[in-house]
């Protein structure tokens, strides 16, 4: 191997020493990636319990709808039953 020397020989040594670096930030992203993608792993398993818990939530108020509405109408025929034909 020839040995280096003046410009080639600077430009090496900071390109060996970029090279380090960016070494050094590839895994501080990929440890600072891993961090984050548990973070949003807890946060995405609450979300989706909670959207279950609302679906179910959804599910109490139309039945209630339903049956309100069924002694709504139950109300009415009983009250129209005695105006027409009395007790």
């Amino acid at each position: 191997m020839t040995k280096r020397t003046g410009f080639e020989a600077e430009v090496l040594t900071r390109l060996e020493y970029i090279k380090e670096n960016q070494k050094k930030h590839d895994k501080m992203i990929n440890d600072n990636q891993n961090k984050h993608d548990e973070m949003f792993k807890d946060i995405y398993t609450k979300i989706n319990h909670s959207n279950k818990r609302l679906d179910i939530t959804e599910g109490f108020a139309k039945g209630a709808l339903i049956v309100g509405s069924l002694g709504f109408f139950a109300s009415i025929g009983t009250w129209v039953r005695t105006i027409i034909g009395g007790r």
